[in-house]
């Protein structure tokens, strides 16, 4: 069985990257077709090692544009060509991999299997139209006609794929509501860290993820400048700089942690503060749990399947800095047991999601 995966882009880790990295091991004579690849990143380095074929789209031969602020707009709105013009016809099944930028777009012959894995359909298309207004305001007029042109081909090319499966219960409906398409729902692979236990009291809170703009970093800075607890921030992104002006002294961002340091971090918190408002799934919420740390979260998307209020974490629903101090003061007063927190990512394993994407090609190439 030839197999072609299509990824949207390849950038900072995070959990599309390891979605993408798990599909990789699955069909490892596979041939990759991507947008980019930051070859900067150092994990990236296991695609280029573990593919039998590269085809990205020109913006990947000058790298220094994908360090530029509006590459990913640019991604966006004019990449549609890039990926109806890709030859897939030496292929026996297609796999997309879609965060939004177009990768369920390809168009295959009609006798091969189309498989698309949604992240989530587009943000800046759907859900996040304001942040965008709001980032591209010198343009308003312009933005909202080449939004209204993308939203009409994601739709159009939503169409594609023979089976849509989606990474939560949350993505599901989105994809309902944005596609008109049902799917299927498949958890993602979850990497269960592994370590020696911290011996230091648990003396701090934690954020890990990326540093983006959609974690709700924000409010999680605002909350714990105001209440002067030490807070640890693990990650890399497009935010660091801007979050380490805004950061009082009790607030450490550390940037990139090694995977065998990460587990006896967090043995040493007191829990992971989480705040996005539209989170489709959250994979680092998962791995944080797998190590018995509790989780702190807003009441939306995909937190809403992790988080079981009160017995492996605390679910908040007043968006703001009160509404995640309260969040706070309430998880101290609780004993929240270890155990629970990784019982329940024990749901999430690799095993089961190889199982269920195997299941579905062999069920749709009967």
């Amino acid at each position: 069985m030839k197999v072609a995966i299509v990824h949207d882009f390849v950038g900072e880790y995070g959990g599309a990257t390891g979605v993408l990295f798990e599909l990789l091991k699955m069909f490892p004579n596979s041939d990759l077709y991507t947008l980019y690849i930051d070859r900067g990143e150092k994990k990236n380095k296991f695609i280029i090692e573990n593919t039998n074929k590269v085809v990205c789209w020109w913006i990947d031969k000058i790298p220094f544009l994908t360090k530029l602020p509006y590459y990913r707009a640019m991604a966006l709105f004019f990449s549609a060509n890039f990926w109806e013009r890709l030859d897939l016809s030496a292929y026996d099944v297609v796999i997309s991999s879609t965060f939004g930028f177009g990768a369920g777009g390809v168009i295959t012959r009609p006798d091969v299997l189309h498989l698309c894995y949604v992240h989530t359909p587009a943000k800046r298309l759907y859900t996040e139209r304001s942040l965008m207004s709001k980032k591209y305001s010198w343009g308003a007029n312009v933005l909202s006609f080449l939004l209204k042109k993308r939203r009409i081909w994601d739709f159009v090319a939503a169409q594609r794929p023979d089976v849509v499966v989606a990474n939560s219960v949350y993505t599901k409906g989105k994809v309902a509501k944005f596609w008109r398409r049902d799917s299927v729902v498949v958890y993602p692979p979850i990497k269960k860290l592994k370590g020696k236990v911290g011996e230091a009291e648990r003396d701090f809170y934690i954020y890990f993820g990326r540093l983006v703009f959609d974690k709700g970093l924000e409010l999680i800075i605002e909350t714990f400048n105001k209440n002067g607890k030490k807070l640890v921030v693990v990650g890399d992104g497009e935010m660091r700089s801007y979050l380490e002006v805004k950061a009082k002294k009790n607030i450490e961002l550390v940037g990139f942690v090694e995977d065998r340091d990460l587990f006896k971090m967090f043995t040493r918190a007191k829990a992971c503060v989480f705040a996005s408002k539209g989170e489709d799934f959250g994979m680092a919420l998962v791995e944080v749990m797998s190590t018995g740390l509790p989780v702190i979260a807003f009441d939306a998307g995909g937190p809403r399947e992790i988080i079981d209020d009160g017995k492996n974490g605390v679910l908040f629903n007043d968006y703001s800095a009160k509404g995640l101090t309260q969040a706070v003061e309430r998880f101290e007063k609780m004993e929240i047991k270890s155990k629970a927190c990784v019982d329940k990512a024990n749901f999430f394993t690799k095993q089961d999601f190889r199982k269920n994407i195997l299941k579905i090609i062999k069920v749709k190439q009967k």
